[in-house]
């Protein structure tokens, strides 16, 4: 299930008033997990514009999104690449029920 844009901008929104609860005044600096979230929701609210065709809004929540992925601790966005991932084998299976002994001998169990 998709977010939607509604859940994306409270998201955004209550995050800027925790932050404005835990210092009122802005001067401590945001833990890097507090940067990152935003960073994922300013991206998502990027992608939802893009889709409908604000090209302007996309950019300004682009910028916004890498300005918070940086200030995380992350460096220049990792290039997107296509991968697959490979065929599984199938499944092997194997009997492996024992047999009662058919003799009456020693038992070679220790």
């Amino acid at each position: 299930m998709e977010t939607t844009i509604w859940q994306l901008r409270f998201d955004v929104a209550w995050v800027h008033l925790l932050r404005w609860m835990i210092d009122p005044a802005g001067q401590r600096d945001l833990n890097p997990e507090f940067h990152l979230y935003l960073a994922d929701r300013y991206a998502r609210l990027a992608q939802h514009y893009d889709r409908v065709g604000n090209r302007k809004k996309r950019t300004r929540f682009e910028e916004k999104a890498k300005h918070h992925y940086r200030l995380g601790g992350g460096g220049n966005l990792p290039p997107a690449v296509a991968m697959r991932a490979s065929i599984p084998q199938p499944p092997t299976f194997t009997k492996a029920i024992g047999q009662p002994p058919e003799s009456d001998g020693p038992d070679d169990a220790a």
